[in-house]
């Protein structure tokens, strides 16, 4: 019960720090052109808290904190009411210039964003605990297999950009799924020489074999950082695992006559084999055994059946040699978080585009649950990794609002080139059609989102 109030407790203060942050963009660029604002509201639905401060505008929490909205005076004659005739913000937003309307609309995402470039530069000065990109071993048949890369190698560049540790690897590895080919520098440890591998990405799609795994993985590379032992700490009561007969300390040796040299090797035949008996060789206290392993069958995902064993392995302490802080001074930190923000947007417009046109299904679609649950676990890591999903999240709430659906402020920046198109406003009889018609169209997607979440529970 105390873990899932903290749950709670982190979803609440990390959405509702982005809902302000970008409610604020409107509401400081809207004040600062001498618009009105009627209400700020952080979350939708009935009001449990307001106040209203000397300028008539109406600060509001509301029950549903899945969004928020800044509510401006919005007049289509020149007259303004009694009770705004003695305030400096006496102006309606429908009498500003379009460029001036368009600034106080994309304030909202633009906030987001550089909320999220002071993210980074906060905690690249404070330092970043990560792993450099040595890789520890390779999934046998996979892409990167099939490149000529071997294990125990370190990663120096990803098309001719240096990366310092795992996380800079990831970002570019995700931006250019679905390209031909992308060039990686590797080198052996302790060595200056490097070697060029091409790697093809032309068939790795974001599709539900690879959703639910690090891209490193789906690619067949095991970081250093990923690389745990084959041997079990703990089994889930009532698991396929445990009818087995598996037991915490032994050792998985082979399934199916392969050799399990890395646990996602373990992993990857156990989902890839639901409701199949498999033949695993352990080794307990010495001895070698045979155990009959017949993995739960769970439904992930549309037509998606994935194999569960029920286990949780050992962790291990990673060694000091591939331990890194990614840490740097003020002016280098800063331009380092404005490329980072920038690749996350590049990246997070991509897959949002990738998911209109189909190359993603919607069953990939997280809601608030995951949200809570991502969260959650970023906190419990430390301040740093929170920071860093709040960055990641804050991204997402921008180019999300950046949509053309007339709710969002994406549909209210294409109603403005309408109007600039045709020399008038869209009639209001168009815009409130439009209005409902997107919002039942956002209803829809936040139901699939959550529906996905909670199949995945």
């Amino acid at each position: 019960m105390l873990h899932f109030c903290l749950v709670i407790f982190v979803f609440i203060v990390s959405l509702g720090t982005l809902i302000i942050v970008h409610e604020l963009g409107h509401f400081l660029v809207a004040r600062s052109y001498g618009v009105t604002v009627e209400r700020f509201s952080i979350g939708l639905g009935p009001v449990l808290w307001c106040w209203r401060d000397k300028y008539g505008t109406q600060f509001v929490i509301s029950a549903i904190l899945l969004g928020g909205y800044v509510k401006m005076l919005e007049k289509h004659v020149n007259i303004v009411p009694s009770k705004y005739l003695d305030n400096k913000f006496d102006e309606t937003f429908n009498h500003k210039t379009i460029s001036q309307r368009a600034i106080i609309i994309t304030a909202g995402p633009a906030f987001n964003f550089i909320f999220t470039i002071i993210a980074y530069w906060i905690v690249l000065m404070i330092g970043i605990p990560s792993c450099r990109p040595i890789i520890s071993s390779i999934t046998p048949n996979s892409i990167v297999a099939q490149a000529d890369i071997s294990p125990i190698i370190a990663i120096k560049s990803v098309d001719n950009i240096e990366k310092p540790d795992w996380n800079s690897v990831r970002l570019p590895l995700l931006d250019k799924i679905g390209n031909n080919a992308i060039r990686i520098d590797v080198a052996k440890l302790g060595s200056m020489f490097f070697d060029r591998k091409t790697v093809d990405l032309h068939d790795l799609n974001l599709n539900a074999k690879y959703e639910d795994k690090d891209i490193l993985l789906a690619l067949g590379i095991i970081p250093c950082d990923l690389r745990i032992k084959p041997i079990i700490a703990q089994v889930q009561i009532g698991t396929a695992a445990d009818k087995a007969g598996l037991q915490a300390g032994d050792k998985i040796v082979q399934v199916d006559g392969q050799w399990i040299r890395e646990w996602e090797w373990f992993v990857m035949k156990v989902r890839d084999n639901p409701g199949r008996k498999l033949a695993v060789i352990i080794e307990r206290q010495g001895s070698a055994m045979e155990i009959a392993l017949i993995p739960d069958s769970k439904l992930v995902d549309q037509n998606q059946v994935k194999g569960f064993a029920g286990i949780i392995p050992q962790a291990i302490n990673l060694s000091p040699k591939y331990q890194t802080i990614l840490k740097l001074g003020p002016l280098p930190a800063f331009t380092q978080a404005v490329k980072n923000t920038w690749q996350l947007i590049r990246l997070t417009a991509s897959i949002f585009s990738k998911l209109i046109n189909g190359e993603i299904k919607l069953y990939t679609l997280r809601g608030p649950i995951a949200i809570a649950q991502n969260a959650s676990k970023s906190a419990e890591y430390g301040l740093i990794y929170y920071i860093i999903f709040l960055a990641l999240l804050s991204v997402n709430i921008g180019i999300m609002n950046l949509f053309p659906l007339p709710i969002l402020d994406g549909g209210h920046l294409l109603l403005l080139v309408i109007e600039k198109l045709k020399g008038s406003p869209v009639s209001p009889i168009v815009q409130e059609f439009s209005y409902r018609i997107s919002t039942i169209l956002l209803v829809l997607l936040m139901g699939i989102a959550f529906f996905n979440d909670i199949s995945r529970l």
